[in-house]
């Protein structure tokens, strides 16, 4: 059975404490990537559960939307990303799609996350692409700081957040509010690099 949710879907303008809210999100997904992956029902990896898996996915999305982004600069940062270390530590529970039409807003402040059909097991940078999605500025660093990953994971996720290139020209025609989000993730992804 399922029950409505009150809110309304993520934007940072419906949020009263954005950097609050940056440390709920925080607490939520620290409290998934608790939890015995082993002991739940969620599937076998898709294929896609690192970086390199999606290398000719992105590069062939990057030359379909190279009128939309700076092609340069997303394959730069793409090929940054996949030269970092791959994650070492045991797979941990993650929800896998952490955009904004998957977060609810609900009176000013996080609501809920929905969209649980993609939750599997790898890479806790696959979330931390929240970073991205979501937050800028001093909520981003709110966000990163409560993650607390090392460096290489932080790399790993603007890699997955590039990833959304994938979305850009795929959806310009059919969802321009989609492909306008994805590339607004990939604009916040090239801007803080490091």
């Amino acid at each position: 059975m399922f029950r409505w949710l009150e809110g309304e879907t993520w934007r940072i303008d419906r949020v009263d404490d954005p950097s609050a809210a940056a440390t709920e999100l925080a607490e939520l997904l620290q409290a998934l990537q608790q939890l015995d992956p082993t002991a739940t029902p969620c599937p076998p990896p898709i294929g896609l559960d690192a970086l390199a898996d999606n290398d000719h996915a992105v590069r062939a999305a990057t030359a379909a939307a190279s009128g939309m982004v700076d092609a340069d600069a997303v394959l730069d940062a793409w090929e940054d990303a996949l030269q970092v270390p791959g994650w070492e530590g045991a797979p941990v529970l993650v929800h896998g799609d952490v955009l904004a039409d998957n977060v609810l807003v609900h009176d000013g402040r996080l609501a809920a996350v929905i969209d649980w059909a993609g939750v599997n097991t790898g890479d806790p940078a696959r979330d931390l692409m929240a970073a991205w999605t979501l937050f800028s500025g001093a909520p981003r660093e709110v966000f990163r700081s409560a993650m607390a990953f090392d460096d290489n994971t932080w790399e790993r996720a603007r890699g997955w957040a590039l990833t959304r290139i994938k979305n850009v020209a795929y959806y310009a025609e059919t969802n321009p509010l989609f492909s306008a989000d994805a590339m607004a993730t990939i604009a916040a992804a090239l801007t803080d690099r490091r």
